[in-house]
Order: C-alpha cells, then sequence, then structure tokens
C-alpha cells in the first residue's frame, strides 16, 4: 500500500501547530505532520499500483492533528465537507475519542451514531442527552446534518491527554488498538500499530518544545 499527503489549507488557521508530532527523524518519501492533513491510499498489486477503485473502494482520510480554536471550527469543518462534495464522497466516518458525561455504569467500549446511513458496528448510540464538550467534534456533525451528508460517528470515551507517548493510563493505546481493528475490518487498510504507539502528543499550540522534553512532561 502506497500513501500519498497533501496538506488541506484552511486561512483560519494558519497559526495552528500539529498536536502530535513524530519521536524520530521524517523517512524518505514520507511527509511531516501538518495541523490538517489528507492521506490518500492506494494498493499494490503485480507490482503496480492499482487505486481502491478497481479492486475495492478508494479510501482518504483527513487528520485534524491540532486544538482548533473553538471559533474556526466552523471554516475546518466547511473545508472538510466541500473536499467531501468536491471528490464525492459517498460517505464519512468520523473517529473521535473524547471526554463523556455519562454514569459509569452507561460507558461502553465505543459508541456509534448514525446520520443518513445504516451502521457499520454492532455499538450502541449514544443517548440524545450526552453533552459532549468539543466544539470541532460538535461543529462537524451540526454541519454534516445540515447537507444531510451520510455519516458513522464512532467514539471512544477518553480522559485528558497525557504528554509524550500514547499510553494505558489515559487510554490513547486501547484507543488506537480499537480504532485500527475496525478501520482494518471495513476497509483493509493497514496501520502500523508500534509507529502509531510511538508519536508524541505535545498538546496546545506550541511550535518549540521539543520531543526529549516531552517525555517527561
Amino acid at each position: 500500500m502506497t500513501k500519498q499527503y497533501y496538506t488541506l489549507e484552511v486561512p483560519e488557521i494558519k497559526g495552528c501547530h500539529p498536536a502530535t508530532v513524530r519521536e524520530k527523524p521524517i523517512p524518505l518519501r514520507e511527509q511531516d505532520f501538518c495541523p490538517l492533513q489528507v492521506l490518500n491510499c492506494r494498493y499494490e498489486e503485480d507490482g503496480s499500483e492499482v487505486s481502491f477503485s478497481v479492486i475495492s473502494n478508494e479510501f482518504s482520510a483527513v487528520v485534524i492533528n491540532s486544538q482548533v480554536p473553538a471559533d474556526k471550527c466552523h471554516c475546518v469543518a466547511g473545508r472538510i465537507i466541500d473536499l467531501c462534495i468536491e471528490s464525492k464522497v459517498e460517505k464519512l466516518i468520523l473517529l473521535g475519542c473524547v471526554r463523556l458525561d455519562l454514569p459509569n455504569s452507561e460507558v461502553k467500549d465505543m459508541y456509534e451514531n448514525l446520520f443518513n446511513t445504516k451502521p457499520i458496528t454492532n455499538c450502541s448510540a449514544l443517548p440524545e442527552d450526552t453533552k459532549i464538550a468539543d466544539p470541532m467534534l460538535c461543529t462537524l456533525i451540526q454541519m454534516l446534518n445540515i447537507e444531510e451528508f451520510p455519516c458513522n460517528c464512532l467514539l471512544i470515551p477518553g480522559h485528558k491527554a497525557s504528554y509524550g507517548r500514547a499510553n494505558s493510563d489515559d487510554g490513547s493505546k486501547q484507543a488506537i488498538k480499537k480504532f485500527q481493528e475496525i478501520l482494518m475490518k471495513l476497509t483493509r487498510l493497514q496501520f502500523d500499530h508500534k509507529l502509531s504507539c510511538s508519536l508524541m502528543y505535545k498538546g496546545k499550540n506550541q511550535e518549540d518544545i521539543d520531543s526529549v522534553s516531552m517525555m517527561y512532561l
């Protein structure tokens, strides 16, 4: 499988920086992480590059890798939806690990809420009155509903993320494993779990913090 990267430009978030960075130098033919990035994935068959549209479906991933200011979320959400419409995307699978205000007795490993589409998992839906304190997620869902865009929203209950690598204490390791398993089953995409867990989370829009410091924060 090969990957094609490009940065999704949104002028309103020009001052934002990536929240998660690589621990090691960028490998050849790879691209550094950006606040908003698109990855187009292709399989290789018989030594030649073949798009998903030939042997399966074609998949692209839009990665929001920054803490988008609340007053700029509509700009990012609008750009993503415009891109989906321009590219004739059939369905959006929205992934998120967020804090959920639910009684402990009702907390599940993952939830699936549907918008103009059919389920892709056996997970329960979040109750309609669940409060989600995530402006980016809420704005994107609202705009998807307005456009009546087919979307499966998969959410994992999370806690405040720790600086540095993914770990079990804040649930980030478990969330990575769960999402990768689901996507591999649905799309045949392959993931490097070791690489995913080695990435460094630095949080807010800080440009000058170094990886060594993050390991001890």
